[in-house]
């Protein structure tokens, strides 16, 4: 999580979908940081009484290959690419990120078509078709799993199985998600955005480069507010559903546990609803009166006060305190409790006058 000294760059109105972001990001990063600590990507098998040094070190998956151990090469592979496409997707989305609290647009644009077009698409497959995307992994040219090389209506079938089993068509629907990362017709997409910040000369037909003119280079003072809507009202849904997809993904390598799983949930849910909440016209109510805001969270009995009943998420204020602080308090008798034993992912200290800055932003 940034600190709010890194957000002066960055219109008030967009500094909690910036936040949130991040904070998505700080999440995907500490699957690959405490899953290589715990080494749930290594794979363990029993090597029906072969000795190490019969494996051939410098070349292991085809080796296993060779010698009748398929399913063990598929389980190598899919953890060691699970977690190298992920560090390689957080860093890529890290440095977007900065760079767009330095106002450096095109440069962020630029780091983020990788990760959003590319990496998120082969979690995605692993997903919906592991054992065709192994099978064309380990046995086949690369150019049968060249995700640019793929029909649209493949990418399509694909993002809709992923959809499916990950859960995230409750906040983004199928159409939008091929949209916003592949429809270079779309003008709320970032494929078109992506392309010009990368290539000074475009001769799409959709988004072709005006004579005497190079793409997104020549600019005032100021970055329009436009493109900040742009990568704020896209971008957090993408990373939400990455999340949904790795959590999925993760699900199948290893056992997750289900407290740590539901309290994280609940933080994604809760930032999820305070950054709808940001951009809505309800927002301009709370900026007045704070408990008068109120989040589009269901009555979940999980999150109500064990000692009056009430539910510990149903105003801005106590939702905003525990996506920062990990702790629920409730505002009618003033208990507190934390929702699991360690705080959260991107967890940092900060004291009360953090509401004041958030509804100042609204």
């Amino acid at each position: 999580m940034r600190s709010k000294l890194y957000l002066s760059r960055i219109p008030p109105q967009y500094r909690f979908a910036h936040r949130f972001t991040f904070y998505l990001h700080d999440y995907l990063a500490d699957v690959v940081i405490h899953g290589e600590g715990s080494e749930i990507f290594d794979y363990e098998f029993d090597g029906r009484g072969l000795a190490l040094d019969e494996i051939d070190r410098d070349d292991p998956l085809n080796w296993l290959l060779a010698n009748g151990f398929e399913k063990e090469a598929g389980e190598i592979a899919l953890r060691q690419c699970f977690v190298a496409l992920l560090s390689d997707s957080c860093h890529h989305i890290y440095e977007s990120l900065v760079n767009m609290e330095k106002s450096k647009f095109n440069v962020a644009l630029t780091l983020l078509r990788k990760p959003i077009k590319d990496n998120l698409f082969y979690f995605e497959w692993f997903l919906a078709e592991p054992g065709e995307l192994l099978s064309r992994f380990l046995s086949q040219e690369v150019k049968t799993y060249d995700v640019s090389r793929m029909e649209p209506a493949d990418k399509k079938r694909i993002l809709d199985k992923a959809q499916a089993l990950c859960g995230s068509t409750e906040y983004l629907a199928q159409d939008q998600l091929y949209g916003f990362r592949y429809d270079r017709k779309s003008s709320f997409g970032l494929s078109r955005f992506c392309d010009q910040a990368i290539h000074l000369v475009t001769n799409n037909a959709n988004y072709e480069t005006e004579r005497q003119n190079f793409n997104m280079i020549f600019r005032g003072s100021e970055i329009p507010s436009w493109k900040f809507d742009l990568v704020y009202s896209t971008l957090p849904l993408i990373l939400m559903h990455t999340v949904d997809v790795v959590q999925a993904l993760l699900s199948r390598i290893t056992q997750v546990k289900e407290e740590e799983a539901a309290f994280h949930a609940l933080r994604r849910s809760v930032g999820f609803a305070l950054f709808a909440y940001s951009v809505s016209e309800d927002a301009m109510v709370a900026s007045s009166n704070p408990e008068s805001g109120r989040l589009c969270l269901e009555e979940d009995p999980e999150v109500s006060c064990d000692n009056c009943g009430n539910h510990l998420l149903s105003s801005v204020r106590s939702a905003l305190y525990f996506f920062y602080h990990g702790v629920l308090r409730c505002t009618k008798c003033c208990s507190s409790r934390y929702f699991a034993d360690r705080p959260p992912f991107g967890y940092c200290e900060l004291a009360d006058s953090e509401l004041t800055e958030f509804l100042d932003e609204l």
